[in-house]
């Protein structure tokens, strides 16, 4: 057990690092302790920050005022807490409200961009409103606008101007949310682009050391460093990409593979290269995750948002089929829509064997769906000699 006290801290920290002891030594603690309240993840400690602060600026100290609500910044609980606080704000808007921590968004859809703008405005109006009200401020420096569509409707568009107290809100080509890059036609492009030149400088990095590594590093430094980008969120974007940036992501996977084998810089990579290091070619390492997501939701383990739309064709109608059971019907979209993962997801899902649909264990079922579709790239391998 490691206990921390620091009385110039603004909070008091207590670690139990074996986790299993932790529950059993938390109870206890609060059983004897008053103000430490037990839960399954750690101590809830009633006094989290000292009462009063003071401000010091070149060695210039105020008086100490009296802190009367708000969280220490940085704490493990403050995310928590502030989610708790603001859970509420969806009854100040009549429009669709993304929480995440203090990243927000409003979304508005409809035909008339003008509409849309005001709309937002009264929206965004109504928030700064309920934010004010609980002691909480807007920050319109850092608010921006974005509006989505078809290049062919964008092209129409001739203004798309948000107020908020007066003030215009910035109107921006793309914006970066949780991580994601999103462009006006949510095509990826920029984000696959940012990918890309984020793994080849690091890949070149590297390879500078690759001396001093065993077989072993280079593939936990590939994982760590390079893979994680490439699979962030690829479930989403990686569908509506030209082929021409697919190609440059394959391209990407296919150094990772020569810099783990110690191989040539103009070795063919192919499917065996691929199975000796346990990948799967980037098309369908995106196939696997989104499969993955779609057992989720399958087993009712996923957020109520993303089962929507999902139906099993057994409850669309009554004919009994060998597929009704396990397979969802297919939406019927067309243009953008049948790149989304709503639809692309669906697709490969019923394309898989119902042996491996019906797997309920997420461990075995991931197992199973990447054996199967290592044998399909191997059965009809046709890769594209790329550098």
């Amino acid at each position: 057990m490691l206990i921390t006290t620091n009385e110039d801290a603004p909070r008091k920290m207590v670690y139990i690092t074996d986790v299993r002891h932790r529950e059993a030594i938390y109870r206890t603690i609060g059983e004897y302790t008053q103000v430490i309240y037990p839960v399954s993840t750690g101590l809830v400690v009633q006094a989290l920050a000292r009462p009063e602060w003071l401000v010091e600026i070149d060695g210039t100290k105020s008086e100490f005022l009296n802190v009367t609500c708000g969280v220490p910044q940085g704490s493990i609980l403050g995310p928590l807490l502030f989610l708790c606080y603001v859970n509420d704000m969806s009854i100040s808007v009549n429009c669709k409200l993304l929480l995440y921590a203090d990243d927000s968004a409003l979304m508005v859809s409809g035909k008339d961009p003008s509409v849309i703008a005001q709309t937002l405005s009264n929206e965004l109006e109504s928030c700064r409103h309920w934010l004010i009200d609980n002691k909480l401020s807007l920050h319109l420096g850092k608010t921006e606008s974005l509006i989505f569509g078809s290049r062919r409707r964008l092209k129409k568009v001739k203004e798309f101007n948000v107020m908020c107290n007066g003030q215009s809100i910035e109107e921006a080509k793309s914006v970066k949310y949780l991580g994601v890059t999103l462009d006006q036609c949510l095509s990826g492009e920029t984000l696959a682009n940012n990918t890309i030149k984020k793994a080849g400088s690091r890949i070149k990095f590297l390879w500078r050391h690759s001396n001093s590594l065993n077989e072993k590093s280079r593939r936990t430094l590939c994982s760590a460093l390079i893979q994680c980008h490439l699979d962030y969120c690829c479930s989403s974007w990686f569908s509506g990409l030209t082929q021409k940036l697919k190609s440059k992501l394959q391209v990407i996977q296919n150094k990772m593979v020569r810099f783990i084998l110690d191989l040539g810089p103009m070795t063919h990579i192919g499917q065996r290269e691929l199975d000796q290091v346990g990948f799967l070619n980037i098309h369908d390492r995106v196939k696997q995750l989104k499969l993955g997501h779609v057992h989720n939701i399958s087993q009712g383990k996923c957020p109520p948002y993303l089962r929507t739309g999902f139906t099993y064709i057994s409850e669309h109608h009554l004919h009994g089929t060998r597929d009704s059971l396990h397979n969802f019907v297919v939406p019927r979209v067309n243009g953008p829509g049948s790149k989304t993962f709503f639809y692309t997801a669906i697709k490969d899902w019923n394309m898989l064997p119902n042996q491996i649909k019906s797997i309920k264990n997420k461990p075995s079922f991931k197992k199973q769906v990447k054996k199967h579709l290592s044998m399909q790239a191997n059965s009809v391998e046709s890769n594209i000699y790329l550098y």
